[in-house]
């Protein structure tokens, strides 16, 4: 199993650019054989 950990800098109040970012990354993390991606805490809001 492989855990990606995603450092990213979310601007506060952009819920739909937030989740952009977070897709983002998450599409990376599989194209490196990622299983499983694991973001901050509050990192949508």
């Amino acid at each position: 199993m492989r855990i990606a950990l995603a450092q990213v800098n979310p601007t506060v109040g952009d819920l739909a650019g937030n989740s952009q970012l977070i897709v983002g990354w998450m599409k990376k993390a599989r194209d490196a054989g990622a299983d499983i991606v694991c973001f901050p805490e509050l990192a949508i809001t």
